[in-house]
C-alpha cells in the first residue's frame, strides 16, 4: 500500500531473518534499522545477512538507545 499511494516502486519481500530468501553475495547493503533487538537467534541472523551480502558490501543497523543520556541528546539535538 506505502510503495502504491507513493507511486513507488519497491518490491516488498517477507522472511525469516535466520534463513533469508536470498542466494549468496547478492546485496551490497544490507540494512537492518531497529530489529535486532527483537530477534531470538542474532548470531542465526547476523550470519544471514553476512552470507547475502556481497564480499566488500555493508551491513547497516541501529538499535533503539534509550538511556537518559541518549533521551537529553535527541531532545537537544533538534533544537541546532
Amino acid at each position: 500500500m506505502h510503495a502504491r499511494e507513493s507511486a513507488l516502486e519497491i518490491d516488498y519481500r517477507l522472511g525469516d531473518a535466520s534463513a533469508l530468501p536470498f542466494p549468496e553475495n547478492a546485496f551490497d547493503i544490507v540494512v537492518a534499522s531497529e530489529v535486532l533487538e527483537h530477534i531470538g537467534n542474532l548470531n542465526t541472523a547476523l550470519w544471514e545477512m553476512a552470507r547475502v551480502l556481497k564480499p566488500s558490501g555493508l551491513l547497516l543497523f541501529d538499535t533503539p538507545n534509550r538511556t537518559w543520556l541518549s533521551g537529553f541528546i535527541s531532545s537537544h539535538s533538534e533544537k541546532c
